[in-house]
């Protein structure tokens, strides 16, 4: 899933509430991608998302959050499987860069531990709650975050 927003389709419909539930997907590119960095990402971005239970197996890259510093995204992992391909550079399973609110609930993050499993920067809150497998953990700059 990717945050298809361009600036210069001047889009002014908030991207909000998406729910993603009960999909098992094996050697998928990615599982979100939210970059404003990106020419065709730099308008409106995805608020309030919900991912719930998927099992997603050999991805390229999993959970990649960067809303510019915007602040505005809120995104929500329940009851999921993420397992990297292991042929892939090493990278967190969830690489947060700049958000509003991460989630995990009850998140099995499977990497084989040669790198750690989620890298945390520039938000709002990040919320751990049940983590299984590669639980090790990177935090920058995070106003709070709870366990």
């Amino acid at each position: 899933f990717i945050n298809f927003a361009p600036a210069d389709r001047s889009t002014s419909i908030p991207v909000r509430n998406w729910t993603v539930r009960n999909i098992t997907a094996d050697h998928m590119l990615s599982l979100y991608n939210l970059d404003s960095k990106r020419e065709w990402q730099d308008g409106p971005m995805a608020q309030d998302i919900l991912f719930e239970d998927l099992v997603c197996t050999n991805m390229q890259e999993a959970v990649k959050i960067d809303d510019g510093g915007c602040h505005c995204s809120a995104v929500t992992l329940r009851r999921c499987k993420l397992h990297l391909d292991p042929s892939v550079e090493p990278q967190p399973l969830i690489d947060a860069v700049s958000f509003d609110s991460l989630t995990l609930e009850d998140v099995t993050l499977d990497n084989d531990g040669r790198w750690v499993g989620i890298s945390a920067k520039n938000g709002n809150l990040l919320r751990l709650s049940d983590l299984n497998g590669n639980t090790q953990y990177t935090v920058e700059n995070i106003t709070e975050v709870i366990k």
